[in-house]
């Protein structure tokens, strides 16, 4: 990745999201796009107002398709995740949205030529385990208290 790339960070407002964004930045990356769904960027750092920062919702392929053209690389880092213990009860309440998300911000990517494309999954995807360290040795299904 050249710093004259066009960068896109997808879910720029989120944990993962904000803190690329940032490092990006400050390695001297000038060239970036940050998208983001409810909320504004972070305000955090030196730099953050130059960043172009656009609104939206990736559930739009007309928009994913926008916010793709004339990016060289893409950090997809957006996700639904509020509240994702309800998964348990209601399986597609965020898997559906996200599905939705990443198969268009995918295609119109591919369409609009997009070179490198990045998907960043979620800590979500782990149970609360408490104190402990999540390890990949260890069977987070087996080790989780929190579900009923």
């Amino acid at each position: 990745m050249k710093q004259t790339d066009k960068i896109l960070v997808t879910g720029a407002s989120g944990f993962i999201g904000s803190h690329l964004l940032r490092l990006l930045y400050e390695k001297g990356y000038r060239n970036l796009r940050a998208t983001t769904y409810s909320r504004g960027l972070r305000e955090d750092f030196k730099g953050w107002e130059t960043i172009e920062h656009v609104m939206g919702d990736l559930q739009d392929a007309k928009f994913c398709e926008e916010i793709s053209k004339d990016v060289n690389v893409i950090f997809h880092c957006a996700a639904n995740t509020s509240n994702a213990l309800d998964t348990k009860y209601n399986p597609l309440l965020h898997v559906t949205p996200n599905v939705e998300m990443n198969v268009n911000l995918m295609e119109q990517s591919w369409r609009n030529n997009v070179k490198k494309f990045l998907f960043i999954s979620s800590n979500t995807v782990y149970p609360d385990m408490g104190n402990d360290w999540c390890t990949e040795d260890i069977n987070v299904h087996a080790t989780s208290t929190n579900f009923p």
